[in-house]
């Protein structure tokens, strides 16, 4: 399972699974239809710092994490993909998606502004819990292979 802020019901647990379902068909289909439509949903979604290769990947590693019976920890790059990912399940009914965030992810940081980020010094970066994965989703700067590993950890919620 994925490390969310709070314990998830069975059908918060139901429209994750659901919703990167949906991910995986709906990226099969923009592949089909040319090369550019995977990448303009990815701009659209603030996530054209990844490759096309890397979300369909990592889509596939959320989704089989989610149904671990192990507890991983997304990174940065994941919470903005899930974010996205949930955008198109949830869409148009906005209120919904917001209202899964604000119960079930840790912060919202990674829609923060890069000049927000770029303009605090080394010190205020560190008193702010400012990793290096944040600063590279919020700088579009394209994630490596360490900034697409979930680590396992124990678990805080029980299922």
């Amino acid at each position: 399972m994925l490390d969310w802020a709070n314990k998830m019901t069975n059908a918060a647990r139901i429209h994750v699974r659901e919703a990167l379902l949906y991910a995986k068909d709906r990226i099969a289909d923009m592949q089909e239809l040319d090369d550019n439509t995977l990448r303009d949903w990815a701009e659209f979604n603030s996530i054209e710092c990844m490759s096309d290769k890397q979300i369909i990947e990592e889509v596939d590693h959320l989704l089989e994490a989610h149904q671990s019976k192990s507890t991983f920890i997304p990174t940065e790059y994941h919470w903005a993909l899930l974010y996205a990912v949930l955008s198109d399940y949830f869409s148009p009914a906005e209120h919904r998606l917001e209202s899964f965030c604000d119960r079930y992810f840790w912060d919202m940081d990674f829609q923060l502004p890069a000049q927000a980020i770029n303009s605090l010094g080394t010190d205020q970066k560190k008193l702010s819990g400012i990793s290096d994965g944040l600063f590279g989703v919020v700088n579009k700067l394209a994630p490596s292979k360490e900034d697409l590993v979930m680590k396992e950890v124990e678990p805080r919620h029980s299922r």
